[in-house]
C-alpha cells in the first residue's frame, strides 16, 4: 500500500484484522518538501485533526509492517531522495487509543503522535528485526 493522509475524522474506530503492509516501491513514493525544509517522502499513515479514533485488533492478528528494511539499507547506502517516511503519524489530533496491533520495521518512526491530547496505547507491540 502507498502512503493514506485522513483528516477530519470524528468517533471513528480502525479494525486491522490483516496485514496492512507499506509499499516497497521507493521510486513511485511520493516526496514533498515542508516550507524550505528537507525533502521528506509522505509518512505511511498520517491521521490529523481528529477526535474519537481508535486503531484496534479484535482478533489480535493486526498488523503493521512498513517493510522498513529496504529503506535503512538505502539509507546506510546514502541513496534515499529524502528522509525515510514514519510509518503511523497522528497530528493534532485527541482522545486516540491504539491496542492489540504489532506495529513492525518501520523506514523511520513507529509511532508519532504530535500535538495530540489523551492518547492511550496499550497491549501492542512492536518489533524490529534485522532482514525488515
Amino acid at each position: 500500500m502507498m502512503p493514506l493522509y485522513i483528516a477530519n475524522l470524528t468517533d471513528v474506530t480502525i479494525n486491522i484484522d490483516g496485514t496492512l503492509l507499506a509499499s516497497q516501491n521507493w521510486r513511485q513514493w511520493p516526496i514533498y518538501v515542508p516550507n524550505g525544509g528537507k525533502s521528506r517522502y509522505i509518512d505511511f499513515l498520517t491521521f490529523d485533526t481528529s477526535n474519537g479514533l481508535t486503531f484496534n485488533s479484535p482478533s489480535k492478528s493486526g498488523v503493521l509492517d512498513g517493510q522498513g528494511y529496504m529503506w535503512w539499507m538505502r539509507e546506510w547506502l546514502k541513496l534515499n531522495k529524502a528522509h525515510r517516511p514514519k510509518l503511523l503519524v497522528i497530528l493534532t489530533s485527541s482522545n486516540i487509543e491504539l491496542s492489540q496491533i504489532f506495529v513492525t520495521n518501520s523506514p523511520s518512526f513507529h509511532i508519532v503522535p504530535k500535538h495530540c491530547e489523551n492518547v492511550y496505547m496499550h497491549d501492542f507491540e512492536i518489533y524490529v528485526d534485522s532482514w525488515g
